[in-house]
């Protein structure tokens, strides 16, 4: 009862297969047990997944998480002495993450780092875990300075910041593992900022600035429940580089089969159970349609079918009418995936990214429903930058009805399936040149 370790085991495993709001509920208990900074980060991490708790309520447990482990330290550093000049020759960014590896994060991030133009810049990167693999590679050759911070504690790792003589930090994890907050706490460089790596506040004072988008978060309630201060970036904030892997887009196998199927390969945790009601009142309003899900935690045939339960539960017909997919050993063959799936259905009320620009990518309209916070907004951030705002609702009942509308003219699928490709090059998502310039300017 007393062991806080093992209800922090349960509460991840609980997180992966699905059990959101029992998990918040164990990581509770572990902190009653003993308070642990990383472990507070976890719970704050699941309670994004939560569709019980309100954004100002997810927000204010990340300002206490703040208050609670950094409120009373003062900055190891302070810079009145260093005069910050927009006009400075050449601006050193530093980027914090445990991500430079084959990740989500990653796709995002490198183009940005390709792209920044190295006589107004000078890029340091920071990796914060051990292991290397190819994209982890090919980071290090887009780095003027790189640096291996696996194991540092946070006064060597802030020291190293200082040396390095780093103008703007940022962090790309938040609360997700691998993240040294810790550090940035310490106030090692004059200008903090977070973005890209976790879709919330770090409640971490120290952190001047959020990179986001007026599409993610509006002005008005979104800037209170936040610490830092959100800049919001024209043109969207994420920058999104394709799979390297030559994908062809096939047609839409619903012409051929004679029946739609819906699909979603976004984390189990993802699927809330409004979602999942939502999903089959879809498979209602479309009574030949099948939905194919690709998750990880389902790996085991009673996880299985625990999932299908829940879509049986909420008033499933058939269990027959849904598939659910192991994982597959590469991207490749993970992409090709997507030819089984002729409409994408966005989680809610965590939306996907990397899943949704994937989808759209190899040719598979995404339908996602407009939330309140940030995690709830990814899918009209996308989709609006796609010029493709018809296949974002407002409601559940305007969820459904386009989902109903598109299965009932699957030709009409087809060909935007076929134009999704060449409209999301042309869009600023990949337009990273213009992109690149616009951060830059944030910068300065």
């Amino acid at each position: 009862p007393q062991y806080a370790r093992a209800y922090r085991a349960l509460g991840n495993a609980l997180r992966v297969i699905g059990e959101v709001e029992e998990a918040i509920a164990v990581y509770r208990t572990a902190l009653q047990i003993s308070p642990d900074r990383n472990l507070h980060s976890r719970l704050m991490l699941a309670m994004n997944y939560s569709e019980k708790l309100t954004p100002a309520e997810i927000a204010d447990e990340h300002k206490r998480w703040g208050r609670m482990y950094f409120g009373d330290q003062l900055p190891r550093y302070t810079f009145a002495e260093k005069k910050m000049d927009a006009e400075k020759p050449v601006l050193t960014v530093g980027y914090v993450s445990p991500d430079f590896k084959s990740h989500p994060v990653a796709y995002f991030i490198q183009p940005i780092l390709l792209h920044h133009h190295r006589t107004r810049f000078r890029i340091v990167c920071y990796y914060t875990v051990k292991g290397a693999d190819g994209v982890t590679r090919r980071i290090m050759k887009l780095a003027d300075l790189w640096r291996e911070a696996a194991g540092l504690t946070a006064d060597k790792l802030s020291d190293q910041i200082v040396a390095d003589d780093v103008d703007i930090l940022v962090d790309l994890a938040g609360h997700t593992s691998g993240n040294r907050l810790d550090v940035f706490a310490r106030r090692p460089a004059p200008v903090a900022l977070t973005y890209l790596g976790y879709p919330n506040t770090t409640g971490l004072e120290a952190i001047d600035y959020r990179l986001t988008d007026a599409w993610c978060d509006p002005v008005g309630p979104a800037d209170e429940w936040h610490s830092e201060k959100l800049v919001r970036l024209e043109s969207g904030f994420l920058a999104f580089e394709p799979p390297g892997e030559n994908t062809e887009v096939p047609e839409t196998p619903g012409i051929a089969r004679g029946y739609v199927t819906f699909g979603s390969f976004n984390k189990f945790s993802k699927l809330s159970c409004s979602a999942i009601e939502t999903w089959v009142r879809i498979l209602r309003a479309v009574p030949s349609a099948r939905l194919l899900l690709k998750t990880g935690g389902l790996e085991e045939p009673g996880e299985k079918m625990r999932a299908v339960r829940c879509f049986l539960d909420a008033g499933l017909d058939d269990p027959k009418r849904i598939t659910i997919m192991d994982m597959v050993p590469s991207r490749t063959e993970h992409l090709k995936l997507y030819s089984h799936v002729d409409i994408a259905l966005d989680t809610f009320p965590y939306n996907g990214t990397t899943t949704t620009c994937q989808a759209l990518w190899m040719g598979v309209p995404v339908i996602s429903l407009m939330g309140a916070s940030h995690v709830a907004r990814v899918g009209v951030n996308v989709l609006h930058r796609l010029g493709l705002e018809r296949l974002i609702a407002k409601s559940v009942e305007e969820y459904i009805e386009i989902a109903k509308t598109m299965a009932a003219d699957i030709r009409a699928v087809n060909t935007l399936r076929h134009s999704l490709r060449p409209t999301m090059k042309a869009s600023p998502l990949m337009q990273y040149d213009a992109f690149v310039s616009s951060l830059e300017n944030v910068y300065r």
